[in-house]
């Protein structure tokens, strides 16, 4: 029996994949922007695919469709969360993964949430903290600052047995 290999699942990922699976509503996303984040995402096994398999559908309807994949897995959502409807519903799907990865702009230093009117959310190092600290109570996290301040990234280990 060989080394199971570890899937990576990006979710929001846009035009540019970092993980073995991409889902995306929009092939026309603006992540291409976010390709300076890569740095930060290659410690993790996150490196741009063009051979990811790309899933079109909503972020919610993915993970209901696919929990078991996503059980042990490791899942980025970069500049996503701000977004979303429900940041905690996409979250406590994500409960089971082995490790989650997740980059918002920081509200504090960041303007992109006076400009861009698809934020629905704004963060902070505490608020980012507290949902994570209250959705996965079985995990270490971190939230640290990256790229000046300009963009906060958490990191999620799960402790329990994900597998």
């Amino acid at each position: 029996m060989g080394d199971i290999k570890t899937l990576r699942i990006d979710l929001g990922c846009g035009k540019r994949c970092r993980g073995d699976v991409g889902v995306t509503l929009d092939d026309d996303s603006l992540d291409q922007e976010h390709a300076h984040l890569d740095k930060y995402f290659v410690h993790y096994g996150f490196v741009y695919n063009p051979n990811a398999e790309i899933v079109k559908m909503s972020i919610e309807e993915y993970l209901a469709m696919n929990g078991d994949e996503v059980r042990g897995s490791y899942v980025l959502l970069s500049h996503v969360l701000e977004h979303t409807f429900c940041p905690a519903f996409i979250l406590k799907n994500l409960v089971r993964a082995r490790l989650i990865i997740i980059v918002v702009p920081n509200c504090r230093v960041n303007e992109a949430d006076s400009y861009d009117d698809n934020h629905i959310y704004s963060w902070t190092k505490a608020s980012m903290t507290n949902l994570l600290m209250k959705t996965f109570r079985n995990a270490d996290i971190s939230v640290i600052p990256i790229e000046g301040g300009l963009d906060l990234m958490g990191v999620v280990r799960n402790r329990g047995d994900a597998d």
